[in-house]
């Protein structure tokens, strides 16, 4: 393998985050890093980088991946999943993975951890909804009593009920209906927190993963742990500061939106879109990086870093045009791409025994998800 400096041929820039695709967490090494979009009539499709680390990438139909790659049964039944959902995006892709997973599909360690999340999820949901119902009726009625802890979930809805039965009188809707738009909303915003306090949002806990990585890197960089991986690394590190501010900008402007429930309610009402595109936009800033810092997360030596680096200079995540719209900070059109790229000259280290031991790597480190 070698690392060379793109030319403006090698640039792929796709204009929004939805067409550069959604990362997915498959198990067969040619498809690291592999992005699955909508193509509208035409169904989903792949996008791959070029198998070779050059020029150009590969845009394949969902239906034909089996056709050119080797695919495991995971990822198969993986792909058949993909290809019957509706609007893509990484919430829903990674549902799907997991849902894989929970069928035994990645392994025993993957299934436990399947279950494990589905649910954290659940009680994340569960949270979300404690806090913003208690957020209006503290609101509502202030000077009442304050609920603190989800143990006080009961009382809280009991009380929950009368006041937004008052407060559907001034939205012109039922209580039912501000009900379920709070059932709704928790479930959009747990993963970044309707709070600033625990417990921490899914998102909020993989921009940790991420920046701890990054931090790592720094150190690996800087004692000279990197060796020849030195370039990779500086790359890898490059990317991960760009796209850091920008996704804790994004959870900063979720949460001040949640910090105001009878606003968020009303926003819901009107502009539902917008809130939820607000609540997920770090999602979409993150998407892909958790590979790559499971990629370092699971090497525990010299040898391991430097095959890891390789690894995860070549899926480093691009930014779409969109991501200039979106960021908080000015960011030029070469930030949207990685400065290295990693051409290999033989794809052998992916294939045969290798990809043997790849195949029970990814399904370890498919365990390690948040």
């Amino acid at each position: 393998m070698l690392a060379y400096r793109p030319s403006s041929a090698d640039l792929y820039h796709p204009a929004t985050f939805r067409d550069r695709g959604v990362a997915v967490g498959f198990t067969t090494p040619m498809l690291a890093g592999a992005r699955v979009r909508d193509s509208g009539r035409q169904g989903k499709e792949l996008l791959t980088h070029n198998p070779s680390g050059g020029r150009g990438t590969y845009v394949i139909p969902l239906a034909g991946v089996r056709e050119r790659y080797r695919p495991t049964v995971h990822d198969v039944v993986l792909m058949n999943r993909l290809g019957e959902l509706g609007r893509v995006s990484p919430s829903v892709v990674r549902e799907a993975a997991w849902a894989v997973a929970r069928e035994g599909y990645a392994g025993p360690a993957a299934k436990a951890a399947a279950h494990a999340v589905q649910e954290s999820d659940r009680i994340s949901a569960l949270t979300a909804e404690f806090q913003l119902m208690s957020a209006v009726v503290d609101r509502v009625e202030p000077g009442g009593e304050r609920y603190t802890s989800i143990a006080m979930h009961a009382d809280l809805l009991r009380r929950g009920h009368s006041v937004l039965a008052r407060l559907g009188r001034s939205f012109g809707r039922s209580s039912t209906d501000l009900s379920d738009a709070l059932s709704m909303l928790a479930v959009a915003f747990a993963p970044v927190g309707v709070v600033h306090t625990e417990p921490q949002g899914r998102i909020i806990r993989l921009l940790y993963r991420l920046e701890r990585t990054r931090d790592d890197i720094v150190g690996a960089q800087s004692s000279g742990r990197c060796g020849s991986g030195a370039e990779l690394a500086a790359a890898i590190v490059a990317s991960a500061n760009i796209v850091i501010p920008c996704a804790r900008a994004a959870i900063g402007a979720a949460q001040s939106l949640a910090a105001d429930p009878l606003l968020l309610l009303t926003c819901w009402f009107t502009k539902r879109q917008q809130v939820a595109a607000a609540a997920a936009r770090a999602e979409w800033f993150l998407d892909g990086w958790e590979q790559i810092s499971l990629l370092w997360q699971s090497s525990f030596d010299n040898r391991a870093r430097l095959g890891a680096l390789l690894e995860m200079a070549q899926i480093i995540p691009s930014l779409p045009h969109e991501a200039i719209a979106w960021s908080p900070i000015a960011l030029p059109t070469s930030a949207l791409t990685p400065d290295i790229r990693v051409a290999s000259r033989s794809d052998d280290w992916r294939s045969g025994s290798s990809a043997i031991r790849l195949i029970d790597r990814n399904e370890r480190m498919r365990a390690m998800s948040l």
